[in-house]
């Protein structure tokens, strides 16, 4: 588990600290990153219909051995119990904030001087790069799932919504991986 929860930590300071003190060595102003509530209503009409869909979609997913093997990434430690569990999943989330601060927010907006589509070219492109090596499942899910978190971003206006389905994604990814393997809290 300490290499998933040292992982986490290594994704806040390089995805998120990071590019906020590049932004700031540059005298840009990171008020402009979606970081914000943005459209509240239509963000959560997009996690109620798009979010039962993505994870659905990884349950039955879940079946892929690749997949199997490959998570929960820190391993079967965080089913020992609840608590371990409940403590990864506090982890992982600061990992999705970090991750879609950086790719949804940082790449799509604190770069947008190069257009908004060009930004959304870069942070496809750079997602579907830091899948590489995982399942090819995964992989080929992030291109589609890509393209829609940046989508409802710039629809948005905030990256929070992106990171609800993303993070309930991968909790799903790692809960379905667990129970496929017969792990599940094993108390």
């Amino acid at each position: 588990m300490e290499i998933g929860i040292q992982g986490c930590g290594l994704s806040v300071v390089l995805l998120m600290v990071v590019p906020l003190l590049i932004m700031l060595l540059a005298r840009d102003d990171p008020r402009r990153l979606p970081i914000g509530l943005g459209d509240y209503k239509f963000g959560m009409r997009a996690i109620c219909v798009f979010g039962p869909i993505l994870i659905v979609g990884t349950a039955l997913g879940s079946f892929d051995e690749s997949l199997i093997r490959f998570y929960p990434i820190p391993g079967n430690r965080i089913a020992e119990n609840l608590s371990t569990f409940f403590l990864w999943t506090v982890w992982y989330g600061c990992f999705y904030v970090s991750f879609e601060f950086f790719y949804r927010g940082f790449l799509l907006f604190g770069t947008d001087d190069i257009g908004l589509f060009n930004c959304f070219l870069i942070q496809l492109c750079c997602c579907v790069l830091i899948h590489m090596g995982k399942p090819l499942a995964e992989t080929l899910a992030s291109i589609p799932a890509s393209i829609l978190f940046a989508w409802l971003v710039i629809r948005t206006g905030s990256i929070w919504y992106s990171f609800a389905i993303h993070y309930a994604v991968g909790i799903t990814n790692d809960l379905a991986a667990l129970f496929q393997r017969g792990e599940f809290f094993l108390d």
